[in-house]
């Protein structure tokens, strides 16, 4: 008896990818058909060192600006918090009323 053989396809051997071609599959250069040129930038003028003077002034109104936003959150939970305590107290008050007067229908 003699063995049936299947002849598989051989393999191509592919080079390996290079960080150029699959960076350029990332970036789409393969959608474009040329590689992607590198963008030229305008060198910016380096910002003006500014004095202390106004850097100062930048950071106090900054703190200013952050201590009455501390100061409107803090008024506001308090604002929350009596309006919760209103009503907790005029619900003792409807409760105590009301066993006041049953106390005053049983007793009398």
């Amino acid at each position: 008896m003699r063995k049936k053989t299947v002849e598989l396809p051989k393999k191509t051997i592919e080079s390996a990818p290079t960080a150029k071609s699959f960076f350029g599959e990332l970036i789409g250069e393969d959608r474009l058909g040329t590689p992607v040129a590198a963008a030229t930038e305008k060198k910016k003028a380096p910002p003006r060192a500014k004095s202390k003077a106004s850097i100062q002034k930048m950071l106090n109104e900054a703190e200013r600006a952050a201590k009455k936003e501390r100061e409107e959150k803090l008024k506001s939970q308090q604002q929350a918090e009596a309006e919760e305590m209103a009503l907790i107290m005029a619900k003792i008050d409807v409760t105590s009323k009301s066993a006041t007067s049953a106390f005053r229908r049983r007793k009398g």
